[in-house]
C-alpha cells in the first residue's frame, strides 16, 4: 500500500467513525426521553445539589433534578433544533443564490445587497439582537439563528452557479432542447449539491454552540427545558461549590461540536479529492 492510497483510506477512516459518531448522538436525541434514569422534572430537594454518586451519576440540580437525564432529554433539543437551524437557513439561502445568479440583473443587485445588509453585522451581535427585539424563546433563537446564517449560503450557490451555468455540459443541453427548468432541477442543482452539502455538515457545529450561547444568555430555551446552553447557564451560580453542574453539558456540548465538525471537514475533504480527480 502505498502513501497515497494509505492518506486516502485514513480520511475515509475518519469519515465513516465521525459519521457513527454524529449517527449516535442523533440516535441518542430520537429515542432521549425513552432512555432517560429518571423523570428530567421531577423535584427532589432531598438530593439538592448532590454531587455524582450512584442512582445520580452526573449528580443533581438545585432543585434535586437528575442531571444525567436532563442532559439527554436536553440532547433532543440542541442536537435536533440544531440540525433544524441549519437546513433551513440552507434551503432559504440556495433558493435566493440560486434565483439571484440565473436570473441576474437587477434581480441579483437587488438580492446580494440585501446579503449585504444582513452581512454587515456579526453574526451573534445581529442574532442577540433580534431576539431581544422578538423576545427570548426557543422559537425566536431560531428565527435568529435562520436570519444570521442564510448569508453564507445565499453566496455560495450564487458563486457555484455562476461556475457552471456556463459550464460546456450546460451548453450541451440547451442544445438538446432542455428548457430553463430542467436544466436547473436536472443539471445545475445536482452538480453544486455536494459543495452545499458539505458547508452546511460545517455549520452545524457553530449553530449548535450560537444556540447554546443564546440559551446560556437566557434568550434561547426558556426553564424549566432542559438545553445544554441552558444548563451551563443553571451551572453557573454554583460552580465552586457543584462544578459538575457546569461540566457535564459543557462536555456534551464539546464532544458533539466536535465530531460534527470532523464529520464536516473529512466530508469537505472528500469532496474536494472528487472534484480534483475530475
Amino acid at each position: 500500500m502505498n502513501r497515497k492510497t494509505f492518506q486516502i483510506n485514513g480520511r475515509s477512516a475518519v469519515f465513516f467513525v465521525s459519521a457513527a459518531g454524529v449517527a449516535a448522538v442523533i440516535l441518542l436525541a430520537c429515542i432521549a426521553p425513552w432512555i432517560t434514569p429518571c423523570d428530567p422534572l421531577a423535584t427532589d430537594y432531598a438530593n439538592t445539589l448532590c454531587p455524582p454518586m450512584p442512582g445520580h451519576w452526573f449528580g443533581c440540580d438545585v432543585m434535586g433534578r437528575d442531571l444525567l437525564s436532563r442532559i439527554i432529554v436536553g440532547a433532543r433539543i440542541s442536537v435536533l433544533m440544531g440540525l433544524a437551524a441549519v437546513a433551513l437557513p440552507a434551503i432559504v439561502g440556495i433558493g435566493i443564490g440560486f434565483i439571484a445568479a440565473y436570473i441576474g440583473g437587477w434581480v441579483d443587485t437587488l438580492l446580494m445587497r440585501v446579503a449585504d445588509l444582513f452581512q454587515s453585522f456579526p453574526e451573534f451581535i445581529l442574532g442577540v439582537a433580534i431576539v431581544g427585539v422578538l423576545g427570548p424563546s426557543m422559537l425566536n433563537a431560531f428565527i435568529a439563528i435562520i436570519a444570521v446564517t442564510w448569508i453564507r449560503y445565499a453566496r455560495q450557490t450564487r458563486s457555484l452557479v455562476i461556475g457552471i451555468v456556463h459550464a460546456p455540459f450546460i451548453e450541451t443541453a440547451r442544445l438538446n432542447g432542455c428548457n430553463a427548468w430542467q436544466i436547473a432541477v436536472r443539471h445545475i442543482l445536482p452538480a453544486m449539491l455536494p459543495q452545499t452539502i458539505a458547508m452546511a455538515v460545517l455549520d452545524i457545529g457553530p449553530v449548535m454552540l450560537l444556540l447554546a450561547a443564546f440559551s446560556f444568555l437566557g434568550l434561547g430555551v426558556q426553564p424549566p427545558t432542559p438545553e445544554w446552553g441552558a444548563l451551563l447557564n443553571d451551572g453557573r451560580f454554583y460552580f465552586s461549590s457543584a462544578p459538575y453542574l457546569m461540566l457535564f453539558p459543557g462536555v456534551a456540548i464539546f464532544v458533539t461540536v466536535l465530531v460534527f465538525n470532523i464529520l464536516g471537514t473529512s466530508f469537505s475533504r472528500i469532496i474536494n479529492n472528487k472534484e480534483n480527480r475530475l
